[in-house]
């Protein structure tokens, strides 16, 4: 039987020049796409897990300027059936976004820049999805 619990995800949206910062995220089964960022450990401030996740996943300290979404639907990701995953996503300026690094490389495959007139990437989970849907390219601008 499965330990079901809510899992809150926060995200980062990272824009230069009219590119996104995506990562690749490894999955037992593959990969996925989607924005840096990542779940709450416990007692932890949700801009501060933000601020940590993004870090570990770009080498980037980042800034948060905006809250742009939260998801409304249900989400299950397929490494983690057990989780019901609430996504929230912000807004986030880093003064040195050329000088990325993955520091989580047992976690992530890759990070690169998108252009946002390509979003949502074909590769995306279903937050990332909705996320790019609700909004539309114009929140990248």
């Amino acid at each position: 039987m499965l330990n079901k619990k809510i899992r809150v995800s926060l995200y980062g949206v990272l824009v230069e020049k009219e590119k996104v910062l995506l990562v690749r995220t490894k999955l037992p089964t593959g990969s996925v796409i989607n924005f840096p960022g990542g779940a709450l450990e416990w007692d932890e401030h949700p801009l501060e897990g933000l601020k940590r996740e993004f870090y570990e996943e770009t080498g980037l300290k980042v800034k948060t300027t905006a809250l742009l979404f939260a998801s409304e639907k249900k989400h299950f990701f397929p490494n983690r059936p057990e989780n019901h995953c609430y996504c929230v996503y912000y807004s986030v300026e880093s003064s040195d976004a050329s000088s990325i690094q993955i520091i989580d490389e047992e976690e992530i495959l890759d990070c690169f820049w998108y252009p946002v007139s390509d979003l949502p990437h074909p590769e995306m989970s279903g937050p990332e999805f909705e996320f790019c849907e609700r909004l539309g390219k114009s929140v990248f601008l």
